[in-house]
Parts: C-alpha cells; structure tokens; sequence
C-alpha cells in the first residue's frame, strides 16, 4: 500500500508499507523533526481500507495494546449487539500474511555524489578539475616568480613558487588530495620550471630601474666634461680631448677627429649636459636598444635559462613542493 502524508512541519513523506491489522506495523517519525507521525499514516491507512469491522489487533509482549479505531466501530456496528465477553476478547485473531518487506522507513535525502571511488582514487570528473588546478597555479606562480625577477631579485630557488602554485592549484578542486593528482602537479611544476628559466635569465641580463638612473648620470657627468673640453668643437679641441685616453706615441689624426664628431656621444654630449634629455627619454632609448639584442640572442638566453635550471636538487625541490601539496 502507498502511504503519502504531510509532517506538521511541512515534510512530505512518502512510502509504500503493507499495513498489520489496518495500522501501521511499527512507528514513524518525521525525517526532518523527529515527530511521531504514525496516526497520520494510520488515518491515511483507514482511508484506503475497505469498509469493514476492525479485526482485534495481537496484543504485544512487552506492552499489550489494542488499537481501536472508535469512529469506525461505531459506524459498523449495530445497536444491538452486545459487547463482546471477556473470553471472546482474549482470543487472539490469526496474523495476517505480511509481504516480507519487513517495517517501513521513511525515505532519507538523497546524499551527494561521491568525490571518491570504491578504491578511495578521486573520480575522473574531480580528477580532471585537480588538472585545471594545477595548471592555473603553476601559471600564477610563473607571473609571481616573473614580477620579483623584474624587481631584481633572480634566485633560481624561486622557481618553488611554480610548484607550491601547482599544488595549491590542485587542492583547491582536490581538497583531501590525491596521490594522482601529486604525479600530475610534480610534472607540471618541473615543465613550468623550465619554461620560467629563460624568461627569468632575459631579466636577470637586464639593467635595473636602478642601475640605468646610475648609467644616466654617469653619461650626464661625462657629457659635462666633453662640453667643457669642446666649447666651440673645432678640430683642434677635439684633438686635445681625444689625446687624453691616446697610448702614449698615438696620434690623433683627422679620421678619428671626423668619426668623433659624427658619433652619439658627441651628439648627445650637448643635450645632457644642458638637461635637454630627460631620464625618462634616456631610458626608454636604451630600453629599445635592449629589446632589439635580447629578440637577436633569444635563442642564446633560452638555452642558457633552460641549462640554468637543469639542476637534481632544484628539480627536486620543485617537483617534491608540487607533489607534497596535491597529494595531501
């Protein structure tokens, strides 16, 4: 029989049960409050039941009780009739055949997918979400480890930052771990690794913000003194300037004259000296010369970045750093 009632509380119960002497065979509580609902599920029972006198329920061992349904009894019984005897009331009526599907229980919510098989490895779905995990941490640990390279500080041991990204990365999808994930996370870490070399070569080979102010006023305190050598740039006083760093013996002749004066020194001397040329203009010229031979000795930097990382225990320690945190 199918038994559809509402808990007080608003909890829909439904189930299937076969009822024992027009009654529930065993109590009921409400999944969600706990509240006994068994004469709700009766009520329904006597409602789906044919019109008939009860049968005298079996008395339970431990408790004895009859249950007595009095608005049926007095709507099928006549008049007339006299209560039954005592001896008559005692005389236990046959059990009716019951289905074997034992006492009912009331339906329990359904429980999450699991994010575990059987043999406690991440399903493929959880599995394939720890692999974007660890891709975009090793990625976000490559920008990390890139900005504080650009900063000037070009440690190879940094390059630990792509591993604890990896793992972190794998985790986040992957909270309790996974051995398989720890394989992946350590691969990943130690290819990132050595994508992240060259790139943190190409800066370490790169003047700083810092060292390029010094290089500018430098060339500003030596521009002062060309000018000052060369007030009026005639031959004369370019060949006394040029003399000075001559061997001794060396004459200077009209050629090296010529090419000084067609030279950026001396044609930059005169800006720098009067402040003509800011740090500013200063260092993106120079930052533009510097991408031009960095792009023609790019094949150079990469190879070299790549054999600077190619090191057991720095291999190690990344690949471990990675493995540790996704692995649980």
């Amino acid at each position: 029989m199918d038994i559809k009632i509402q808990c007080p509380c608003g909890q829909k119960i439904a189930f299937e049960v076969e009822p024992e002497n027009g009654a529930m065979p065993c109590d009921l509580s409400c999944p969600a409050c706990q509240a006994d609902v068994t004469p709700l599920a009766n009520e329904n029972i006597r409602q789906q039941l044919p019109a008939t006198p009860p049968t005298p329920p079996v008395p339970a061992p431990e408790a004895p009780r009859m249950r007595i349904s009095l608005s049926a009894t007095a709507a099928h019984a006549p008049a007339s009739t006299p209560a039954p005897s005592p001896a008559a009331a005692e005389t236990p009526a046959p059990a009716p055949a019951t289905s074997g599907r034992g006492p009912a229980r009331a339906p329990e919510p359904s429980a999450p997918a699991p994010a575990r098989g059987a043999d406690g490895e991440a399903t493929i779905s959880v599995f394939l979400m720890g692999c974007v995990g660890i891709f975009g941490g090793a990625i976000v640990g490559l920008i990390v480890w890139f900005l504080i390279a650009k900063m000037g500080l070009t440690l190879r041991i940094l390059a630990v930052l792509v591993g604890a990204g990896a793992g972190l990365g794998a985790r986040v999808f992957c909270r309790e771990g996974d051995k398989s994930l720890g394989g992946v996370a350590a691969v990943v870490a130690v290819i990132g690794m050595f994508i992240g070399g060259p790139l943190i070569l190409d800066q370490k080979l790169r003047l700083s913000d810092a060292d390029l102010r010094e290089l500018y006023n430098e060339e500003v305190k030596a521009s002062k003194e060309i000018v000052a050598a060369i007030p009026t740039g005639t031959d004369a006083e370019i060949s006394k300037y040029l003399a000075k760093d001559a061997t001794p013996g060396e004459q200077v002749s009209a050629e090296d004259i010529q090419e000084f004066r067609k030279s950026d020194e001396y044609k930059d001397a005169k800006d720098l000296a009067a402040g003509k040329r800011s740090f500013e203009s200063y260092a993106a010229r120079f930052r533009q010369k510097e991408d031009q031979v960095h792009k023609d000795a790019g094949g150079v930097i990469a190879g070299f970045g790549a054999l600077r990382m190619l090191s057991i225990w720095l291999i190690g320690l990344v690949g471990g750093t990675a493995y540790k945190f996704a692995a649980g």
